[in-house]
């Protein structure tokens, strides 16, 4: 029964295999198509696709815009993506258990710390959300 199983599995993979290399092929006689068209039909879109960077270059004003918003919203989220894994690590050491029968300390909620956690993402929100909702509507 196993030698059976591992016949159908092997079976299975070479097929993965053999169905991946005719899709790469038809992906590959594919795009020489579309780069053909291209050239065709838009001589002035004339792009090198072997030397773009790796999240490319925009080639209209709209990916431009889009390009410049994304990096827009990134910068007001990066702190928030580095602040709280710093914040936490240093609570972590700072108030470890240091095996000396103390009892750890208790804490209760501070309402002006909680509050001002809420409301400082939403501000970041509403700021990043209008030029993306503007850019949605220039798309359409």
């Amino acid at each position: 029964m196993r030698h059976f199983l591992a016949i159908i599995l092997i079976l299975g993979f070479t097929a993965c295999f053999n169905f991946a290399a005719e899709e790469a092929a038809v992906a590959a006689s594919a795009s020489t198509d579309v780069d053909t068209m291209v050239k065709l039909l838009n001589p002035a879109q004339q792009i090198d696709v072997t030397k773009t960077s790796v999240l490319g270059h925009p080639v209209s004003a709209l990916g431009q815009d889009i390009n410049d918003t994304t990096w827009y919203a990134i910068y007001w989220f990066l702190p928030f993506l580095i602040f709280p894994p710093i914040l936490l690590l240093y609570a972590v050491v700072k108030f470890r258990d240091r095996q000396d029968g103390r009892k750890p300390a208790g804490f209760v909620g501070h309402h002006t710390l909680e509050t001002w956690w809420t409301i400082i993402p939403i501000v970041v929100l509403v700021i990043v959300a209008i030029p993306m909702v503007k850019l949605l509507y220039k798309q359409e």
